[in-house]
């Protein structure tokens, strides 16, 4: 998530043009990342979260938006919004917490 956030940020103008693309290939790595989450993982994952809550949803929309369908990266976020709505059920609060973030 600080890897999204810092190129959301580049100054060099020369890096600017692969800025989307950059975001784009960051948002499939941890859609990627977040297909592999078990229960168990939603603990320790909460600090970051909370942290970079608001950057990586800001960015997660603008990639997403920017997609077509038909693009396999937005499958790929898909897959993980499904994985995190349908598949994972949690047991306790902090579970809860995680898992209601990384839903949003």
């Amino acid at each position: 998530m600080i890897a999204m956030e810092n190129a959301a940020n580049v100054d060099d103008f020369n890096e600017y043009k692969h800025k989307d693309n950059l975001i784009e290939q960051l948002c499939v790595t941890l859609s990627h990342l977040c297909c592999l989450l078990k229960l168990s993982d939603l603990p320790d994952i909460l600090d970051p979260l909370i942290f970079h809550f608001d950057s990586a949803k800001a960015l997660y929309t603008q990639s997403y938006h920017k997609l077509p369908p038909e693009n396999a990266s937005c499958m790929k976020i898909l897959q993980a919004a499904k994985y995190l709505t349908v598949d994972l059920t949690p047991e306790n609060d902090i579970q809860s917490q995680s898992l209601g973030m990384l839903q949003e």
